[in-house]
């Protein structure tokens, strides 16, 4: 549900077939794009935090309060933004605020302003599946909130390995279908 400005970079993205997709430039991929990659990652729990570790995206790693506190006052706008998380059961609910606008929300481009916000809940459905919905509020790029999920199949011998970006590719024209 594109705002007129939203529309208008979608279709600039579209029709240069993405060449300016930030993960060309090694940069953060941002929340949400990062959890649809093809990427593994690993959560991290402790009684004060919730740590999402991921494999590829630059070195991206995540520390998400979740002892109650409010969201950082004055915030700076972030890549990955500014989450404070609770649990409600056995869900873990993040809210976060606070992004700069330099990310996309996925590999095809939707794009997101400064205002976006958004809530996350990460749910384990059974000892092998994860369920990551995700809610977007962004009055700038969208003209009502939406909502998308992604079910993960937990592997718990898994490690993560590493992942480097080469920054200054000189050859991602390639990766455009140019």
């Amino acid at each position: 549900p594109f705002t007129a400005w939203g529309k208008k970079l979608w279709d600039e993205r579209s029709d240069n077939y993405q060449k300016d997709d930030p993960t060309l430039k090694c940069w953060p991929t941002g929340v949400p794009r990062q959890a649809g990659t093809p990427y593994p990652m690993q959560i991290v729990q402790t009684p004060t935090l919730a740590i999402i570790l991921y494999e590829g995206a630059a070195h991206t790693y995540r520390v998400i309060p979740t002892d109650g506190r409010p969201h950082t006052k004055n915030a700076e706008l972030l890549w990955m933004g500014d989450p404070v998380g609770h649990y409600e059961g056995d869900t873990l609910v993040v809210d976060v605020t606070a992004f700069n606008d330099k990310t996309w929300l996925d590999s095809a481009g939707h794009p997101h302003s400064e205002k976006l916000h958004i809530i996350e809940r990460y749910k384990k459905l059974d000892p092998t599946t994860l369920r990551y919905e995700i809610t977007i509020d962004d009055p700038i790029a969208y003209t009502k909130t939406w909502s998308t999920a992604y079910i993960y199949k937990l592997k718990p011998d898994w490690q993560l390995m590493e992942y480097w970006c080469t920054e200054n590719n000189k050859d991602a024209e390639h990766m455009v279908g140019k």
